[in-house]
């Protein structure tokens, strides 16, 4: 038998990401990768409201930043079950994705992220929001290492086309 919709309402309407651009490709990217991480996911009230909020909070005038995204997906990994393990130290100064951890050694690959990424992972797991945001080479390294990251620790992640567009962007 057919259904019909007979009432349907709006829970809230946006009124910024219409119209901005970066707002615009955020949404996309976030869309993208939440489509990717759960497709085969089972219902989760706080992941919800996790994802919720994160979508509220891109249509505020003052909360988007050139790292909102980057908060996204750390805080994504926290709430998924897999955030890296917090061993940061002057010592163990460079994040290994395969491991999930801050380790001492460092090789020039993919699996490892630089020094200042490391350190700028770090802040964002301690929401350490008065730090001075790093450069845009920074920023896009640790955009790419946290979704290897989660194509690693996560076998529904692949490729995210819209990953292109909001480096340039952000």
């Amino acid at each position: 038998s057919i259904k019909f919709l007979q009432d349907i309402s709006l829970g809230y309407a946006y009124s910024l990401i219409p119209f901005d651009m970066v707002r615009r490709a955020l949404l996309i990217f976030y869309n993208e990768f939440i489509y990717k991480l759960l497709r085969e996911y089972r219902a989760d009230a706080a992941l919800f409201d996790f994802i919720k909020k994160s979508l509220l909070e891109l249509d505020r005038p003052d909360a988007v930043t050139t790292d909102i995204h980057l908060h996204f997906l750390v805080d994504l990994a926290k709430m998924m079950g897999f955030a890296p393990t917090d061993n940061y130290s002057p010592y163990n100064c460079h994040f290994f994705i395969d491991e999930a951890t801050f380790i001492h050694e460092y090789l020039d690959n993919p699996l490892f992220l630089s020094q200042e990424a490391s350190v700028y992972l770090n802040q964002l797991m301690h929401k350490e929001n008065e730090a001075p945001i790093p450069p845009k080479r920074v920023r896009n390294e640790l955009l790419e290492g946290l979704i290897l990251y989660f194509e690693k620790h996560n076998e529904q992640i692949r490729k995210i086309d819209s990953v292109a567009i909001l480096a340039q962007l952000m």
